[in-house]
This record gives C-alpha cells, sequence and structure tokens, in this order.
C-alpha cells in the first residue's frame, strides 16, 4: 500500500515519489483472480511521478508486490489530461463557482500476477469543472475498455466529485455511476476527509456500493496516518479494505500496511542544502477608483501572462450592474458589490483599446464618464479604456 502524502507538484519541478513497505492482505472469495482465503504477508515497492501545469496534467504509478508465498503482482498506471481556458461562470453560479473549465482525460492501467493472464484498463474522460478558491465540483462522461484476462468488455462511466477546503481539513464526495457491458448498473459512493498538519496528515475514507450487481462487499473504509521522521523520510500506517473489481474481474479484500516514503535518489540520510525559495513578484497593486464621477471603471495590470486582470467600477445607488465589453463578447457579465460600495470583476484583458459599456439594473446601457466616448457601428455608443 502506498504512503498517502499531499503533494503540490509546479511546471518546472515533477514529484517524484518513492514507498517502501510491509502489507498484510486477505482477499475476498469472489472473482477468478484468487490466491486464496487467507491473509498474505507482502513486501511493496510503489514509484510514482506527479507534474502538472496550467493546462495539463500527468500522472505514473508502479507497484510491485511479493507475496510471503513466493508469488508476485505488479500494477502500473498511465494518465494524462488536458484543460481549457477557465472561463468566468454565467449569472447564477458565480456566487458559488468564480470560473469553469473543460478537460478530456485518458489513462492506462494494468495488473499481472504469478500464475494468471494480465489485465489492461483503458478509459477516456470529458468533463467540466467548476471551481472557487476552497471547492470545487467535476462531472465527467466517458468510456472504459478492459481486458480481464479472458475477454475484452465496454463499460460507460461516469463521476461527479465535490471538494472543499476548510483550515487544514479537506473534505470530498465522489458518486460513479457504472454500466457494465451486460446492461447491469451499479454505482459507487465514496467520502473522504484529510486533515494535514505540519508534521504529516491523518486519512478517512468510506464507500458505499449500490445496483443491479453487488459482488462480495458493499461498503469499504479505510484510515491512514503518516508522520515526517526526518528529512525527506515519511512513515504511514494504513488499515482498510476495498471493494471488488468487477470490470477486471480483480477481488476485493481488507488489509494493513505500514510503509516508508524514502528519498527517491538515495537511501541515505544525508544534510542537504536548504531549498532556495522562490522569487515571487509582489502581486498588481490595486487600482484607484474616482469616485469623484457619478459612474467610472479602472482595469489593474495583469496578474499572470494570460492578462488576468482586476475590473473596478463606481456605480453607486444601483443593486445591479453588469459589464458589457469587446472582451465578454458584449455578454453582460454581473459584477460583485463589494463592502466599500464598488463593484469588482476578474476578466482576461489583452493590452490595448478596449471598448465598454455598464448596465445598470439590467436596463440602462451606459458609458462611463471618466473614458472618453466614441460611436461603434455595432454596439453604438461605447467607452475607449486604454489597458497597457
Amino acid at each position: 500500500m502506498s504512503l498517502l502524502l499531499s503533494s503540490h507538484a509546479t511546471e518546472a519541478q515533477p514529484t517524484h515519489t518513492r514507498d517502501v513497505g510491509f502489507a498484510v492482505v486477505r482477499f475476498d472469495q469472489t472473482g477468478d483472480r484468487l490466491f486464496s482465503d487467507r491473509a498474505l504477508g507482502a513486501l511493496t515497492l510503489n514509484e510514482g511521478l506527479f507534474a502538472q501545469s496550467t493546462r495539463s496534467l500527468s500522472f505514473a504509478n508502479a507497484l510491485v508486490s511479493f507475496f510471503e508465498d513466493a508469488r508476485w503482482s505488479v500494477q502500473g498506471t498511465l494518465a494524462g489530461a488536458r484543460y481549457s481556458e477557465p472561463v468566468a461562470t454565467p449569472a447564477g453560479l458565480n456566487r458559488l463557482f468564480g470560473d469553469y473549465q473543460g478537460d478530456f482525460t485518458l489513462s492506462a492501467s494494468t495488473t499481472a500476477q504469478d500464475g494468471f493472464m494480465p489485465s489492461l484498463h483503458l478509459v477516456g474522460q470529458g468533463g467540466v469543472t467548476l471551481t472557487s478558491p476552497r471547492h470545487a465540483l467535476r462531472t465527467a462522461i466517458g468510456m472504459a475498455r478492459t481486458f480481464d484476462g479472458t475477454r475484452w468488455r465496454t463499460t460507460v462511466t461516469g463521476s461527479s466529485r465535490f471538494w472543499m477546503e476548510r483550515g487544514r481539513s479537506r473534505y470530498a464526495l465522489t458518486a460513479t455511476p457504472v454500466q457494465l457491458q451486460g446492461g447491469d448498473i451499479l454505482g459507487d459512493l465514496e467520502a473522504e476527509m484529510i486533515w494535514e498538519g505540519s508534521r504529516g496528515l491523518l486519512e478517512l475514507t468510506g464507500g458505499l456500493r449500490t445496483g443491479e450487481v453487488v459482488v462480495g462487499k458493499s461498503t469499504w473504509g479505510g484510515f491512514t496516518a503518516s508522520w515526517r521522521l526526518v528529512d525527506e523520510w515519511y512513515l504511514a500506517v494504513s488499515v482498510g479494505s476495498y471493494p471488488v473489481d468487477l470490470m477486471q474481474s480483480l477481488p476485493g479484500g481488507r488489509y494493513a500496511a505500514l510503509s516508508m516514503r524514502v528519498p527517491p535518489r538515495g537511501w541515505g540520510i544525508r544534510a542537504r542544502p536548504a531549498p532556495r525559495a522562490p522569487v515571487v513578484p509582489p502581486p498588481p497593486s490595486r487600482p484607484e477608483l474616482p469616485t469623484n464621477y457619478p459612474t467610472a471603471i479602472v482595469v489593474g495590470e495583469a496578474y499572470d501572462s494570460l492578462h488576468l486582470r482586476e475590473v473596478r467600477v463606481w456605480a453607486p445607488g444601483n443593486p445591479r450592474v453588469e459589464l458589457l465589453a469587446d472582451f465578454t463578447e458584449w455578454i453582460p457579465v454581473p459584477l460583485v458589490r463589494q463592502a466599500a460600495g464598488d463593484w469588482q470583476g476578474y476578466y482576461r484583458i489583452p493590452p490595448g483599446a478596449r471598448r465598454v459599456n455598464l448596465r445598470l439594473n439590467g436596463v440602462e446601457v451606459i458609458v462611463p464618464l471618466n473614458v472618453s466616448a466614441i460611436d461603434d457601428e455595432f454596439a453604438g455608443r461605447v467607452g475607449v479604456l486604454i489597458v497597457k
């Protein structure tokens, strides 16, 4: 069983993990791939590699197990994802989520065991993720093609995952409906809670399976506690159970494991130079809003290379203010009222002369009084805002 630790990958430096440990596993008496209905001890080696950028994600993992009766098993996974540009959410959702992204993911996993034909599991999914700084919701649908050692199967898969972060704790709820090749439908519902401290973390998971075909356990759960010992060395203790994999014909079981995360570049403990703190430029200063005008608009400096900027609007006495501009395709997007009485939004605005208007209370379209006004053949009277 692998050591479960939170890691924050960056574009420049992928995260590489190496876990060694000892596990005791009792397989259920279900499926075609059984060792026996007794507890088996196993030495394990788990290698993982994770890399993420703003538009893509890559993951690779390999687990090798050597059992006490001289048998062995190997599991491997490759996965990749590609994301679209984030888009501001429409009215009605912007209070819960700031933007949304589309994604497409591909994954391949295989299992090989002593005395059995290997299995292969291929999955393609398309999804949409609604995000905010503290919570997110992803919904996806896809198709899986699986070779279970004897024949190929096709499965329609779906998933919906909600997570949120509160202080040092993270919570997630995942629903996974599946339609098997024979037409049988089942669904897995799994909840997860992670508490992360300065020296490690605690993780609790629990799941429930319902549907027309439920083989073996219908419930499962697990607990993992991990601690940082010294330098890059960590220790973890895990106990729990897992359900039958009906697509790959793999049995469920119960387990207890003791794992050690070791530095991937070596086995010895040695002094290492402290990593250099990254040079983080200060965030752009907020644009000053001229409140001496009845209506006014200002745009701040770019936060990133994609020209994400803060837009501030002064329009007192109006219960609703929307922005129309060439960078919103002239679609009215609502601004958020601030405590000081101004209105705020974040948009991707390239440098140059931008054409803007405001819509007040869903009816009146006006030009902000602190910018020049010109006639536009498509949008009528518009304001011209110079963005540097």
